[in-house]
């Protein structure tokens, strides 16, 4: 008869319980061993150290690992404060950068801890600078900056680390290195935005080879090719430094970027804009159209900081305009009460009230004091 519930019928005799025959034993280890597996899943899901490093004891590799990437490890990051957290930041990258052929992660974290005992690394001014903190906070840092792009691993060179371009602006902005360490031209004839993106084509040639970015062409090259911006191979193959086999890597790219670069004439070229290396990054977003709020949110950096700034930058390059930086309509709000004559920035910000900020009317009047004198105060802008 049709029954609504489950049903299921025996294709063969059942056997009779008297010639039943079962393995206790085989029975009790399957049955402990079950038991033991679904504990140790337990015991993973409540474990506070890394679980990668539970992963791999669990298959007999007992070695001490922190991976930096499991919520443990990077509870174990956020533990630490925002400045704790920039300073391992930028006391790893300051390492990295010290070592122009590469260092391998285990000897980054000997020397940040202050265990290791070569005689070279315990003379370096950076040993056991990060003493203080665990190797998991080192570690989850470390792991960041690599995940980030601010340091890669070169596997061809005994996966040896090295700091990217993105690593070395990153330096040369928080004015950890300086220009010369860096090679940074100083020669008012180098271009540097062409310098820069030199580096940065430089960076991806260094990553399609595996090869550490020096090998393919050295930073004292870089800066010849971005003030004597050859044009052709032969032009190319003059400048000092260079030779067949760096053509062949990364000639044809170079050559490339330099002929798309905008001729500038020369009354221009008389007139060259030379910006501060620790100020490019941030020229280099404002003439990309970012307002100093996106500048900022970018770069992790107070709206303040970045507002002083571009006052400087405006001093330098006063054909920026303003508007975009802190959008067209509030420029328009702020001048309006600056033609009524308060020009002061105390005075504007008590007139323009909560809804502006001192960084976007700094900027403001930064437009002013370095333009025509006789703009503003009543004079005509639009």
């Amino acid at each position: 008869m049709p029954s609504s519930k489950d049903t299921f019928r025996l294709l063969v005799p059942r056997i009779k319980s008297s010639k039943l025959q079962l393995n206790s034993k085989f029975i009790d280890q399957n049955y402990n061993n079950s038991f033991n597996k679904l504990k140790q899943i337990e015991n993973y899901v409540y474990h506070t150290d890394c679980r990668f490093e539970y992963i791999l004891k669990y298959f007999g590799d007992n070695k001490e690992f922190k991976c930096g990437k499991c919520d443990n490890c990077l509870k174990m990051s956020e533990s630490l404060s925002l400045d704790a957290v920039q300073f391992v930041n930028e006391s790893i990258l300051k390492a990295i950068c010290h070592f122009k052929d590469g260092v391998s992660p285990v000897h980054i974290f000997t020397i940040m801890m202050g265990t290791s005992k070569s005689d070279i690394y315990q003379k370096l001014p950076f040993f056991g600078i990060c003493a203080s903190f665990k190797y998991s906070h080192i570690k989850s840092v470390f792991n960041q900056l690599l995940n980030n792009g601010y340091i890669y691993e070169n596997k061809s060179k005994a996966k040896r680390i090295f700091v990217t371009n993105k690593g070395y602006a990153s330096l040369i902005e928080l004015r950890l290195i300086t220009g010369e360490d860096e090679s940074t031209p100083s020669d008012p004839d180098t271009d540097l935005e062409l310098y820069f993106k030199l580096k940065n084509l430089r960076e991806k040639i260094a990553l399609k080879f595996t090869q550490p970015p020096y090998l393919i062409c050295e930073d004292p090259v870089l800066v010849l090719l971005a003030r004597l911006k050859p044009k052709t191979r032969e032009e190319f193959l003059e400048v000092e430094g260079t030779n067949e086999r760096m053509f062949n890597k990364i000639g044809e790219d170079v050559l490339s970027v330099i002929n798309s670069v905008t001729i500038v004439s020369d009354e221009v070229k008389k007139k060259k804009i030379v910006i501060p290396s620790h100020l490019y990054p941030v020229y280099q977003m404002l003439k990309e159209g970012k307002t100093y709020k996106e500048i900022a949110s970018t770069k992790n950096q107070s709206e303040t900081t970045i507002s002083m700034q571009i006052e400087e930058i405006l001093g330098i390059d006063i054909a920026l305009d303003v508007e975009p930086i802190i959008t067209k309509e509030r420029f328009r709000q702020i001048y309006h009460r600056y033609k009524e004559g308060f020009v002061e920035l105390k005075d504007l910000k008590t007139k323009l009230g909560e809804n502006f900020s001192y960084p976007e009317i700094r900027i403001f009047l930064a437009r002013f004091k370095h333009s025509d004198s006789n703009v503003g105060k009543g004079g005509k802008l639009y």
